[in-house]
């Protein structure tokens, strides 16, 4: 798959810059493989689930190591968010919906990113799969519009 293939070389360039520092933050933007798409159904979910699968397990094997040298690498997952294409493709009865009103903006995971950057203690974290709807109220931030999304996948209850 290339997408863990692709995290990887992109996090052993980035460990190497920061090794010599003794600190550093790697950040995976994944997704959680849900239960309900590791078994069955269409060959596409397989691929999708892989992929993610291992990059989250990528994020988890690469922490013992990192974490010995003060570099964090953290598995974040952001809900279903507000990109250009999602906005293009969603009709105005569709964002009037509850599932559109539980989205984020992209500047939510951006802030999560930047909360973590800046937190001394950040190594906690480390080989972890997180949630940006979890820590958002941990760090006290919000998304862009004021609004305190909470994680998506909770709230449509499908982890």
């Amino acid at each position: 798959m290339a997408g863990p293939y692709a995290f990887l070389l992109a996090s052993r360039h980035a460990a190497r810059m920061m090794a010599p520092r003794r600190t550093g933050l790697i950040v995976h933007v994944t997704e959680p493989v849900l239960e309900k798409y590791d078994r069955g159904g269409p060959l596409f979910w397989m691929f999708w689930m892989l992929g993610h699968r291992g990059i989250n397990r990528l994020s988890e094997a690469m922490s013992p190591q990192l974490k010995k040298r003060g570099i964090a690498t953290i598995a974040l997952a952001p809900g279903w968010m507000r990109t250009e294409r999602v906005m293009m493709y969603t009709s105005e009865r569709d964002r009037r919906s509850r599932r559109f009103a539980g989205s984020e903006s992209t500047e939510y995971v951006g802030r999560t990113v930047v909360a973590l950057a800046g937190d001394p203690k950040v190594l906690r974290w480390t080989g972890k799969l997180l949630y940006v709807g979890d820590l958002a109220p941990r760090y006290g931030f919000p998304d862009v519009d004021g609004r305190r999304v909470p994680n998506f996948y909770k709230a449509m209850k499908v982890i």
